[in-house]
């Protein structure tokens, strides 16, 4: 738990720096470094950022800043970029190089195990070139494979910082390794030229030491070049250097190194490269250069080549062995040494070194000449030319390489702000996989990548200001397999059961084979696990008599079981999911095998009855499971031609299913069944069969004379309903007409057909007595019709699916409009009297009533009911909502006839014609105008001029403007309450609020309603990183306004407020309780406020809709670090768990930051809520110095870190007791007891009122104590206790005589003692100095005895021991600790206690609770003791300085 709660104040302390995250891509960058910084050092979780004179500590997970750290004091601004470098090699452990190019001096920093700075050593002498643009490269390796050496090696310097070019130091001190005169001094390594140039200067890319070399690479006047020289000379007397060329696919020579690295090459690299390797095999250890060329600096056509390391080491040999035992004096030559300019031919240095060819780097001595001529690079004219293994389209200023077996993966980053990660394998299949576009997350847009790092989890990319942070990749962006495979991401693959994109270490069981699929370069569909089945649609007739039916799967890839796991397989029939065993198995055909999962035991029976009525099959997606969990699904269908009751649907050629329709047993039936139809059938019209009828339009149906749908006004006589009756098989077959209503109500009609036309006619007569009707609110009642065969209780079919379609005009249109605007196939109007105003047909209209019609009258009774919005600006654009009664039958008749009436000049609205006209709403579009003003709305029909309608109240153009804002700060996250004062900035229809960044970036912002026309509120939106905002847009309809100041910004966002901790995490139900909340930037914050929720209702976010509502409360911000917030009452009604707490989920709602909400899910804690405090009532208890309360749940109240309660005493009866109170201070408080002092407190008043407050809310009155009074003794008592203390004193005068007399017998006793004492003593005297003479006189005897003995002879140790600690004994065998132990019962268990008894006298707490013990016993004599003493010095033999203690 405690790791979490760290973690918890891990991720605050990150939003505390404002470090910047994006959703998108998950990208983290740093705030702004106080200065430039240039390079970039990652050791474990920290990365080392090197400024102009500072190094920064910085963690790496979260780029927030840990430390910085001047190291150089340089007098120029501060803001003036200095070159810096950072070196850390291997073996250097906890030490860094930091150097500056200021006056090339460097600092050697040792760090402890945190990365703290421990000590700084400042290095005396210049390490590295003092000029703008130099370069310099640091290698580190051992010296002949037992000491640490750096080699630096560095371009040239200027003045009297001149930095030698190249020099082996000692990684403690960064001294010479022997003495400066092996450096090259005041030169520069000269490139291809013979003769030196100081102009022409070398800039160092990249150092590395292997194959027992140390290489640097080069760019010298445009050209690559690499040097070489023995990792274990110093003399630099083997140094070579030769040119190295890239060819790109297209044939250019490219010549210039922009970045290098050294790194291992992934499986699939490395066998590439073995094949195209031309010497011999290469190894997969081996190192390689990964290096970018382009024709300069800045070209952006480039080529990736990669140089093996040992070819490149055997070359080095081979130069060297053509130079000093060939004498090549054509392709290699000698660069001049710092002293002398003779002896440049290699003929001569033949002559010198009479050596053997040389196959590993070993130095040749130059005995004769020293030194002189050995530091002199040799230059091999012939470049080294590999060919591209992935050309590229941008310039490259850093690169990395990181090995995800069997891939190689490539970083670069470019100077314009772009990371790419580029996968390599082989020529044909490399790729950029992905690119991320850093520009939009810089501060400073111009800002240049100048340096890169990798680890595992992210990509650090640095510009002058700031570190970015980019995932190393983004595994769970895809949400499916395919979509994970193209991805193209190596680290990333498809976690079989798990379901998901991830990488392999996230991945459980990603070990075991199938588990964790990753598409191989050049296979497609590798990546997933690919289901396919021979046949998807299975056919239920055929296999009905299958008692144990199996489905078969083929899969690209199965993952295996582990243990007890098994394949299973789940599919839906109907609502239910059925489940069955399977088991994998390989169909072998020819040389391919192919793994498959068969289903055992498919219920055929149970999918057939889960297939809806009216459908033909069931589509199911088969799941392919291990145990419970899904790895492959594929879907299938089950169908089943039996489900058809109609030859239409049975034999349409819709149909995916080979279904024939049998004419005489009305049946359908799959082709291919046997014995089911015996006469002719109608065929799938997909089959062509001789002699059958086929497809839909051989079946028997009926088919309506020209509608299909039966118009018929409810509670009507209708006319017969007529069809037209198509492949009649029997004339003299009988019909009936069933109609069937909606609400289950049915009706039986006689059918007559009519065979004298073609097709026939079929005609269901209707009764004329029958009239058509239904009960219920509904407006349209349908009314199915079917054609029933009376001799086979079947139907024909309705292919047109003819119904009737009855309807009430009364319950369609409640108003004159609406009736009138209904489709004239209805036939309804308006009645209109005095006492009817309803929507009929004309045959329900009584006499005497007005009916008016249809698309012929207008309706008299129009009105304006509402009208939204009730104002606009003036520049128009406003929608007006008209909400009223009768405005209209058709847009024609109020096109131009909406419009506000004003004294200063009439406003046009022009009616929206989108849609059917609804003559209850109509909206309107408001024009604009140049005078402000009101007036009242009015819509009138254009038709009948007189008709018309005003609205209650006036509609109001007016002109609105912007004056300030009522906040210019909030959080990152947004939400900000930010109010928007003005006159008018409040009205229209379409309102918005649009933020402009000082990036550019528009921001639309959420609106909050308001009913002040003047205030228009909204909350800031989301934005990744602190910014500013340079414009604020208000638009109001076709108003637009914008607020901007040019000398500051209009609003800042400023980093997220942040929650470190309470000072409390308990409360009580009845609340009071204030809390203090540490914290970060609550400035910021306009309204903060806590929230409480029940534990039982704890989610991830808070939702409106839970069932239990979360308790919401202010709190106040005394300053920009803390809240003070004030716990309200608690429901009681919230659950509680067996001890009465209640478990709360908390969080802070500071305006739009979710990371101060669901704080108990993230912190691992709750806020517990406990129960109120009970008090046991005092009863007159007596005034005392210190009170005792009791009770119980006095905790909540008053822990170590809640708020202490206040007890106060007040006097009984008086009306204001907060006058008279005094403060009791409590000293102790328990659970369930509570004391506090008492306070000096008024004799005057006899019964004081014991009151206790906890919190700010709660007061509760315990009782009372009482003040005693002087007593009033009665005579009688007095003259009683007088004669009492009389009769004490005679009674102690008696006493007093009585030990007197005793005193003086015993002294006369002890007197004649003392006599006794003094013979005996007297006597005692005598005889010890009788005894001592004697003692001497046996010495002296016993001298002489042993000078003749010549010894003197000694006890053994037991025997002393015995005789010392236990005299009386005669022989040292007679004590029971010297004999051996005897045994009467189980050896074991005796030697057990034995022990155990030792290691407890050894113990020194027990060995003195065990002295005294015994001490304290009345039957412990003291010969006992010296018993027991001598026993325990026995045992304690070991300890014997416990006999001091």
């Amino acid at each position: 738990m405690n790791r979490f709660i760290l973690y918890f104040w891990y991720l605050v302390l990150m939003w505390k720096n404002c470090a910047v995250f994006s959703s998108a891509l998950s990208i983290v960058s740093s705030e702004d470094f106080d200065k430039p910084i240039q390079t970039l050092l990652l050791r474990g979780d920290t990365l080392f950022v090197g400024g102009t004179d500072t190094l920064y500590n910085v963690n790496a997970n979260t780029l927030l800043l840990n430390t910085s750290h001047i190291l150089f004091n340089y007098a120029i601004a501060a803001n003036t970029p200095l070159p810096t470098i950072l070196y850390l090699g291997e073996g250097m452990d906890n030490r860094i190089i930091f150097c500056s190019e200021y006056n090339g001096q460097c600092r050697l920093i040792t760090t402890d195990a945190q990365d703290q700075i421990v000590s700084v050593y400042n290095s005396s002498n210049n390490i590295v070139a003092n000029k703008r643009n130099s370069s310099v490269v640091f290698v580190n390796t051992k010296y002949d494979n037992i000491d640490d050496a750096i080699w630096v090696i560095s371009s040239f310097g200027t003045g009297q910082y001149k930095a030698p070019a190249l020099a082996v130091r000692l990684p403690a001190t960064l001294k010479y390794y022997r003495d400066s005169d092996y450096a090259l001094s005041g030169t520069e390594i000269p490139g291809s030229f013979l003769k030196y140039t100081q102009s022409a200067s070398s800039s160092f890319v990249y150092g590395f030491a292997s194959s027992g070399f140390v290489f640097y690479v080069k760019n010298k006047g445009g050209k690559a070049y690499i040097g070489a020289t023995c990792d274990n000379d110093d003399r630099f007397s083997s140094l070579v250097e030769f040119p190295l060329v890239c060819n790109s696919d297209g044939g250019e020579l490219r010549g210039y190194i922009q970045a290098a690295t050294l790194a291992k090459a992934g499986n699939l690299l490395y066998y590439f490269l073995n094949q195209q390797s031309q010497s011999s095999p290469l190894n997969p250890d081996d190192d390689f250069l990964y290096a970018v060329f382009g024709a300069d600096s800045i070209a952006s056509s480039t080529s990736i080549c990669i140089f093996s390391v040992e070819v490149l080491a055997n070359l080095a040999n081979s130069i060297y062995t053509k130079c000093h035992v060939e004498g090549d004096k054509h392709n290699v030559v000698v660069g001049p040494s710092e002293l002398t300019t003779a002896y440049t031919d290699c003929t001569v240095y033949a002559k010198l070194n009479n050596t053997h060819a040389r196959t590993s780097c070993q130095i040749i001595k130059l005995p004769e000449y020293g030194r002189l001529y050995g530091n002199s690079p040799l230059q091999y004219l012939v470049p080294t030319i590999q060919h591209s293994i992935f050309d590229l389209t941008f310039s490259v200023n850093a690169i990395t390489v990181s090995i995800v077996q069997p891939y190689t993966v490539v970083f670069t980053t470019s100077p314009n702000g772009f990371i790419r990660k580029i996968v390599i394998t082989e020529r044909s299949l490399n790729k950029v996989y992905n690119t991320v576009d850093l520009n939009p997350y810089m501060r400073n847009p111009a800002s240049l990548l100048t340096d890169i790092a990798v680890n595992n989890n992210f990509i650090y990319a640095l510009t002058s200001k700031q570190v970015f942070g980019v995932p190393i990749h983004h595994c769970d962006v895809p949400t499916s397999c395919q979509a994970c495979s193209e991805l193209g991401d190596p680290h990333c693959g498809w976690c079989v059961l798990s379901n998901k994109c991830s990488a392999r270490n996230e991945c459980e069981k990603s070990g075991v084979t199938g588990h964790w699929l990753q598409e191989s370069y050049g296979s497609p569909g590798s990546g997933c696990v690919l289901p396919t089945m021979e046949e998807t649609m299975i056919s239920l007739q055929k296999h009905a008599d299958d008692t144990a039916f199996q489905l078969k799967v083929n899969l690209n890839q199965v993952p295996e079981l582990e243990g007890n796991e098994t394949y299973r397989c789940c599919y839906l029939s109907g609502a239910s999911e059925l489940c069955t065993d399977a088991e994998k198995l390989v169909s072998v055909l020819f040389s391919d095998s192919t793994p498959f999962i068969a289903c055992l035991d498919v219920d055929l029976q149970h999918i057939s009855q889960s297939i809806p009525s009216g459908e033909d099959h069931v589509t199911t997606d088969l799941k392919l499971m291990i145990d419970d969990t899904l790895f492959a699904s594929i879907e299938i269908t089950f169908y089943s031609c039996s489900k058809h009751t109609s030859c239409t649907f049975c034999v349409t050629t819709l149909s995916d299913f080979s279904c024939n329709w049998c004419l005489g047993s009305h049946l359908c039936y799959e082709t291919g069944s046997n014995n089911i139809c015996d006469g002719s059938a109608v065929t799938n019209a997909l089959q062509l069969v001789a002699g059958q009828q086929r497809g839909p339009s051989s079946c028997p149906r009926v088919e309506p004379l020209d509608d299909s749908i039966y118009l018929i006004a409810a509670d009507t006589h209708p006319e017969n309903l007529k069809f037209n009756l198509y492949n009649q098989q029997d004339t003299e077959l009988g019909y009936t007409c069933e109609l069937i209503w909606d609400n289950g109500q049915t009706l039986s009609l006689e059918a007559i057909v009519s065979q004298s036309t073609n097709p026939s006619t079929l005609e269901c007569v209707v009764p004329d007595e029958q009239k058509l009707d239904y009960d219920g609110p509904e407006k349209v009642m349908k009314v199915n019709v079917r054609i029933k065969i009376k001799s086979s209780e079947t139907y024909l079919d309705n292919s047109q699916d003819s119904y009737i379609e009855l309807y009430k005009c009364e319950l369609m249109e409640q108003t004159c409009s609406e009736c009138l605007s209904l489709d004239v196939k209805y036939n309804c109007g308006w009645c209109r009297s005095k006492d009817i105003r309803e929507c009929r047909v004309a045959d329900h209209c009584p006499s005497g009533t007005t009916f008016l019609k249809s698309n012929e009258d207008s309706c008299p009774d129009i009105e304006i009911i509402s009208i939204n919005p009730s104002n606009g600006p003036v520049q128009g654009g406003t929608r007006v909502t008209i909400t009223g009664v009768n405005l209209g039958q058709s847009y024609n008749e109020i096109r131009n006839g909406v419009s506000i009436k004003r004294d200063v000049g009439d406003v046009m609205c022009i009616v929206d014609e989108t849609g059917s006209y609804n003559p209850s709403l109509v909206v309107c579009t408001l024009q604009s105008t140049s005078e402000p003003g009101a007036g009242l709305l009015r819509v009138n029909i254009q038709s009948t001029e007189s008709l018309f309608a005003e609205s209650g109240g006036n509609f109001s153009i007016l002109v609105p403007s912007i004056s300030s804002l009522s906040t210019n700060e909030g959080p990152v996250s947004g939400g900000t309450r930010v109010t928007l004062h003005g006159e008018n900035v409040n009205i229209g229809g379409e309102k918005m609020v649009i933020m402009k960044l000082s990036n550019g970036v528009e921001l639309n912002c959420s609106l909050v309603t308001s009913n002040n026309t003047n205030e228009m509120v909204f909350l800031t939106p989301q934005v990744p990183a602190a910014i500013y905002v340079t414009e604020i847009t208000l638009r109001l309809d076709d108003y637009t306004d914008i607020k901007t100041n040019p000398s500051s910004a209009e609003f800042y966002y400023r980093a997220d407020s942040t929650v470190t901790k309470l000072n409390t995490y308990h409360g009580i139900v009845s609340g009071g309780t204030t809390l203090t909340v540490d914290g970060s930037s609550f400035n910021i914050i306009q309204e903060p406020r806590m929230y409480l929720e029940p534990v039982g209702d704890m989610t991830r976010t808070r939702r409106a809709t839970d069932s239990t509502p979360p308790k919401v409360f202010a709190c106040s911000t005394p300053d920009s670090n803390h809240l003070k917030c004030e716990l309200p009452t608690i429901p009681r009604s919230w659950p509680a768990d067996s001890n009465g707490t209640i478990r709360c989920n908390y969080g802070f709602i500071l305006d739009g930051i979710q990371e101060t909400q669901d704080l108990a899910t993230k912190n691992n804690n709750t806020f517990n809520i406990g129960k109120d405090p009970s008090f046991k009532v005092l009863d007159g208890v007596p005034l005392a110095e210190i009170l005792k309360i009791e009770g119980e749940n006095f905790l909540y109240i008053g822990g170590q870190d809640i708020v202490q309660p206040i007890v106060r005493v007040g006097v009984a009866g008086s009306g204001d007791k907060s006058e008279t109170e005094l403060d009791c201070e409590v000293t102790t408080i328990q659970d369930k007891l509570l004391y506090c002092d008492m306070p000096q407190l008024d004799s005057t008043y006899k019964k004081y009122v014991v009151t206790v407050y906890y919190g700010s809310i709660v007061r509760e009155e315990v009782g009372t104590v009482v003040v005693a009074s002087d007593p009033q003794l009665p005579t009688l008592t007095i003259v009683a206790i007088c004669v009492s203390c009389g009769v004490i004193f005679v009674i102690v005068i008696i006493t007093i005589v009585v030990l007197k007399c005793r005193l003086s017998r015993t002294d006369q006793g002890m007197k004649k003692l003392q006599d006794k004492m003094d013979n005996l003593e007297m006597t005692v005297a005598k005889e010890c100095k009788e005894a001592f003479t004697e003692l001497q006189t046996d010495m002296t005897e016993m001298t002489a005895d042993i000078q003749a003995l010549h010894g003197l002879p000694f006890y053994e140790y037991n025997r002393y021991c015995v005789k010392v600690l236990f005299p009386p004994l005669q022989s040292e065998y007679e004590h029971p600790v010297m004999r051996p132990l005897e045994f009467s019962e189980d050896r074991d268990r005796v030697e057990r206690g034995i022990r155990e008894l030792a290691y407890l006298i050894n113990n020194k707490t027990f060995l003195l609770t065990f002295i005294r013990t015994l001490e304290q016993q009345q039957k412990f004599t003291v010969w006992d003791r010296v018993e027991l003493g001598s026993l325990i010095s026995v045992a304690l033999q070991p300890n014997m300085e416990y006999h001091t203690e």
